[in-house]
């Protein structure tokens, strides 16, 4: 039922205490390891489950249940065992070796003899019980659809219905697995840490990668995604490797990069904190997303997304840690609707109280200081995060990445197909001269890479194709081009106040 790779990766995740979801008799469920409790706090906090509630276990034979349950008579026994292989789920008391991360504050335990044929697989291929609980978090519906479950839990390994396919083309192996072509060569795995929790970070940055590049090739009918994974040799400056995904010449999308890297260095840029500078020259490890996507259609803007992690450390002092992250849009022409949704989903992203300060950061650092304008109009941005502790601030992070595609696939499909000619190219390329002057002149991402010694073909990946100046360009009163101007590269307050 399983192929090899996904039999190899499903007990690799499993075995490296992480969750992973896949197919269940009615809705997709979230597994792991039961007897595992890093594994258990894991999949409880994926989901924002009160852990009194408790947990389901699955199993392919009654055997596997061993030492999880305690059976109190044959009567009981035979009951189970006819209704099994089934979807009937009986509840018995809980055995020894039944962690109270499983039964939460029961003295038994839910389990399952799964006639489901990926569940049994998985059973096998594991070669005991697992976690079942539905692939949802807490107050939401169960994910009815794989699409569902990469969306709301990005970074997940995804075991499919058939499971003949092997893991997708250009997804990177999970942390401990080697899959699909990197097989036969686990040097090219990328480096991880040891820390757990920084492991868990970098694994849902990878699945973040995969959700946003499955997302644009979607709109494309023939371009896709070019995966360029890299190492820096053993002599160079800046430690680490990564996989920088470029899709050019599209349809829909001119140039779209996604790219992820996690590297470490002897000495931080005073670049990668603003508010710490004493941190600066210390030993770093930085890891995170980038995403820039500048579609050909002049109606649709360009959109760009970071979410990364930094660790300091060294001189004998405590370690530091904090998040940062953001998304923003570029419009080219001005559609009202299209901003509001825009900053509703940032808002619903981080939250009522949050959106207020984290929009006035975005708005004061994507403002291009020499022209006196903002670059576009704007989102969310918020950096040296700490507050509330590691697991907090992370799962702040996790919901800006995983709102950034739900937010901007709508804009794209509703304007792609917009009519355009040569006056709106022109426009288009005029503006994204503004968004190169940004990025090499102000934007601390990019100094911070080529300060520190960082890869320079994936740093300037947000470059836009094709770039025009034209001196003193100024639009005529009256038309779209200067609406823009006008009325959006504005500070505006696009939720609180009436539309014009």
């Amino acid at each position: 039922m399983l192929a090899p790779a996904l039999r190899r990766a499903a007990r690799q995740t499993l075995a490296a205490g992480h969750v992973l979801a896949y197919p269940t008799e009615a809705v997709w469920g979230l597994g792991c390891d039961p007897f595992r409790e890093s594994a258990l706090r894991q999949v409880l906090a994926l989901k924002r489950r009160d852990p009194a509630k408790g947990l389901i276990v699955v199993a392919s034979h009654i055997d596997q249940l061993d030492g999880l349950i305690i059976i109190p008579s044959r009567a009981a026994y035979r009951r189970a065992r006819l209704s099994w292989p089934g979807p009937n789920t009986w509840v018995f008391p809980a055995g020894p070796d039944a962690s109270p991360w499983l039964t939460g504050a029961h003295d038994t335990l839910a389990v399952r003899v799964s006639a489901h044929p990926v569940v049994r697989a998985l059973c096998e291929a594991w070669g005991g019980p697992l976690v079942s609980t539905s692939a949802n978090r807490a107050g939401q519906p169960p994910a009815m659809t794989r699409t569902q479950v990469q969306l709301r839990f990005a970074g997940l390994l995804v075991v499919p219905w058939g499971a003949r396919s092997a893991p997708r083309r250009f997804a990177r192996p999970r942390p401990g697995i080697i899959s699909g072509s990197d097989a036969a060569d686990e040097n090219h795995a990328m480096s991880l840490p040891a820390d757990p929790f920084v492991t868990a970070v970098d694994t849902w940055l990878c699945g973040l990668q995969d959700a946003i590049c499955t997302g644009a090739e979607q709109f494309e009918n023939a371009a896709r995604f070019r995966s360029d994974r890299w190492r820096k040799p053993p002599d160079a400056r800046l430690q680490g490797d990564g996989d920088t995904r470029v899709l050019e010449g599209g349809a829909v999308f001119e140039r779209a990069g996604v790219a992820r890297s996690v590297v470490r260095g002897p000495a931080l840029p005073p670049s990668a904190t603003a508010s710490r500078p004493e941190l600066a020259g210390r030993p770093f490890q930085a890891m995170g997303v980038s995403v820039v996507l500048h579609p050909r259609n002049p109606y649709v803007p360009t959109t760009h997304c970071n979410v990364r992690m930094l660790n300091v450390g060294g001189d004998g002092l405590p370690a530091v840690r904090w998040f940062g992250g953001g998304f923003d849009l570029t419009p080219y022409y001005g559609f009202e609707d299209d901003a509001r949704a825009w900053h509703r989903a940032a808002r619903d992203a981080v939250g009522a109280a949050l959106y207020p300060r984290f929009k006035r950061q975005c708005d004061d650092y994507f403002f291009i200081r020499h022209r006196d304008e903002p670059r576009g109009i704007g989102g969310l941005f918020f950096d040296d995060w700490v507050e509330g502790g590691d697991a907090p601030a992370f799962a702040l992070t996790r919901r800006v990445g995983e709102a950034f595609w739900a937010a901007y696939a709508p804009i794209v499909a509703a304007r792609k197909d917009t009519p355009y000619g040569d006056r709106e190219r022109h426009w288009q390329r005029l503006r994204r001269g503004r968004y190169v002057e940004f990025n090499l002149v102000w934007d601390r991402g990019t100094l911070f890479g080529l300060q520190s010694g960082g890869r320079t073909e994936s740093i300037l990946m947000s470059m836009p194709p094709e770039v025009q100046w034209a001196y003193d360009a100024v639009p005529e009163p009256g038309t779209p081009e200067a609406e823009l101007l006008a009325h959006f590269l504005v500070p505006r307050d696009w939720l609180g106040e009436a539309p014009r």
